[in-house]
């Protein structure tokens, strides 16, 4: 604040400097001087001509100094207190007294009270949240080659590596924010042994944004020898954006990262040495550790992602599961690559040759989401691999929503319309699953395929898979995820839903805190989607609905648990009465009930079938979506 008062009595003295000026013009009607360029000249100005100079060099003046005005506002907001505050970084990273924003990960923080911030500001912190899904603004008060801590294990930065080919690196972008971008490319250039990295393919897919176009060519013109910016002829969206860049690649070996990515230090080794080996008679796609970037405060937080795999739900969305509920045990060093039957899609490593055998993308998949189902089946189906690197440390900011899609229930329907058209490909018979469990699916593909720009034969991709030999889907489940749902092994599956006073209410799992409850049913799947098996287990995502009986009845509770862990136990089976909908648990002999809050379940003992009070009202009654598989 020194400065700002320093700045605003200045303007008072070139105020008082004016006054003098035109005083002094009062009492001297013109000014002369010589000045000699060969021959002597004589030159004249008139007070007039004068004071046009003074005014104009005054108004440069004031010109800068609200501008600096307004800079020292801004830096106010982020160095000085109460208005900025920054959070201490974790005590095994040593930092500066005076370290800049985000330094070595740490989060940077604005006030909460909005008083606090210049509206001004709050307008850029807004626009750029809408634009980006982002904290746009705290990311520009961050070095574009900012340090972060090296995470790796020991045991990961002691590996003693053979020489290793070079590699392209393909990053599309749509109007990202300049620094994050720039960011991304940095870490990569910073992090990278040169010899390693061919060239760096920056493809600009229709930006509109003025930074992103000739201040971009003019940044990385000190980098050409590995930054090349190419610029596609018309929207393309980021799944036919990545083949454009791949197909324009020079190395063997292809990297793709999103543009909101920041790679930690020694990430890409691994990841090639896998890929490149050819240890096994199957290609392999490395995955790299993915680390979150916080939205908010762009803090590197370091997360469990070495002690997660790579899954899909009966939506066909991606989730993340524990590696603890695999079937297979895991090998005994957790440091080694390790499977995952999916992949999360944006940062992954592939022979160009391979990504070009298994026909890159399908063309027929628009824009975003569904092609790491696609690349994931085909990979595992087409005779390849899949394994998550955990040396290799890739940090990535999950935005909030995609600003370049619109609204959630648009990026629900174009994902889910690519999905639907992997399934049509891919799945076989589990496809017709599909449209049962969700049977407004089969109109978004009817709608798909009317479309003009998404009318791409099946056929074609069908025959593609014929040629390559893949095996079928319910192989990729028996072997490659078996911990995966088997709908064909259910007798009925879907929602499963109780009518009361409350309304429609459906078994949900897991809530974030991992429990079980029992919430109004909404219809879009996802964690009221369960299966109950053949075997009477009632199942999701691997783990089974049970009953803790306690000592007493009135002590009994309902559990879940990891179905592999229970084995065939009476305690974890179901008996389904159709006639009444009771669900029945085999050991306790207790039905389910929803408890007196509504939003819980437990048992109690169950009512005889032949009462005349058992209604279709009666609290012990549950439907299955769909009771006959």
């Amino acid at each position: 604040m020194d400065h700002m008062l320093q700045s605003q009595s200045g303007t008072v003295r070139w105020w008082e400097l004016v006054f003098c000026f035109v005083t002094l013009l009062q009492t001297c009607p013109k000014f002369s001087f010589n000045m000699r360029f060969g021959p002597s000249y004589r030159f004249t100005l008139c007070r007039s001509e004068l004071i046009l100079l003074f005014l104009l060099a005054i108004a440069l003046v004031l010109i800068v100094h609200q501008y600096s005005r307004a800079v020292l506002q801004q830096v106010s907001v982020v160095s000085s207190e109460p208005h900025y505050k920054r959070q201490q970084a974790p005590q095994h990273v040593a930092t500066a007294h005076h370290a800049p924003p985000g330094h070595m990960g740490e989060p940077v923080t604005l006030p909460q009270e909005q008083g606090n911030i210049p509206d001004s500001v709050q307008e850029q912190i807004a626009l750029g949240w809408q634009r980006q899904g982002y904290n746009q603004f705290v990311s520009d008060l961050i070095s574009v080659r900012r340090e972060l801590p090296d995470v790796r294990d020991p045991w990961c930065r002691d590996r003693k590596r053979s020489a290793l080919p070079p590699v392209s690196i393909v990053i599309v972008f749509h109007d990202e924010a300049l620094s994050v971008l720039l960011r991304t490319v940095h870490s990569v250039l910073n992090r990278t042994p040169p010899e390693l990295v061919q060239e760096i393919l920056l493809i600009d897919d229709w930006s509109s944004l003025v930074q992103l176009k000739t201040f971009l060519d003019d940044y990385f013109l000190p980098y050409s020898d590995k930054v090349r910016i190419l610029r596609t002829p018309k929207r393309l969206g980021l799944i036919t954006g990545r083949i454009f860049g791949a197909k324009r690649a020079s190395a063997d070996y292809l990297l793709f990262l999103d543009a909101h990515c920041e790679c930690l230090a020694g990430w890409l080794e691994p990841l090639l040495e896998l890929v490149a080996s050819n240890q096994e008679n199957r290609k392999v796609v490395a995955v790299p550790t993915i680390d979150w970037l916080n939205e908010t405060t762009l803090a590197l937080q370091v997360g469990a992602s070495s002690g997660l795999y790579g899954a899909f739900d009966w939506n066909l969305s991606f989730q993340w599961r524990p590696r603890y509920d695999r079937l297979q045990a895991p090998q005994e060093n957790l440091l080694e690559p390790f499977d995952t039957p999916v992949m999360a899609g944006g940062l992954f490593c592939i022979e160009k040759a391979f990504f070009a055998q298994l026909g890159w993308y399908d063309p027929g998949l628009q824009v975003y989401g569904g092609e790491n189902m696609e690349l994931s089946f085909k990979v595992w189906m087409c005779g390849g691999a899949i394994r998550t690197v955990p040396c290799s440390h890739v940090a990535h900011i999950q935005k909030r929503n995609n600003p370049y899609i619109g609204s959630y229930t648009k990026e629900r329907d174009l994902t889910m319309r690519n999905s639907l058209r992997v399934a049509e490909v891919w799945m076989d018979e589990y496809a017709e699953f599909l449209y049962r469990l969700h049977p407004d699916y089969r109109a978004l593909l009817a709608s798909r395929t009317s479309h003009s720009l998404s009318n791409v034969n099946l056929d074609a991709r069908r025959q593609l898979r014929s040629e390559l030999g893949c095996k079928s889907f319910r192989w990729y489940l028996q072997h490659v995820f078996p911990e995966q749902d088997d709908p064909s092994e259910a007798q009925a599956a879907g929602w499963i839903r109780h009518e009361n006073e409350a309304g429609q209410l459906c078994l949900t799992w897991p809530m974030r805190d991992r429990s079980l409850a029992l919430l109004h049913c909404h219809g879009l799947g996802g964690q009221q989607i369960w299966f109950h098996r053949k075997t009477g287990e009632i199942a999701r995502e691997g783990h089974c609905l049970g009953v803790d009986s306690g000592n007493k009845p009135q002590e009994a509770e309902v559990t879940i648990a990891l179905c592999s862990s229970e084995g065939s136990s009476g305690a974890y089976r179901w008996l389904y009465r159709r006639q009444t909908g009771q669900l029945v648990n085999v050991a306790s002999g207790l039905c389910l009930v929803p408890a007196d809050n509504n939003f819980r379940v437990t048992v109690e003992r169950c009512e005889s079938a032949d009462r005349e009070i058992f209604t279709q009202s009666n609290r012990q009654r549950w439907n299955f979506q769909i009771d006959d598989i």
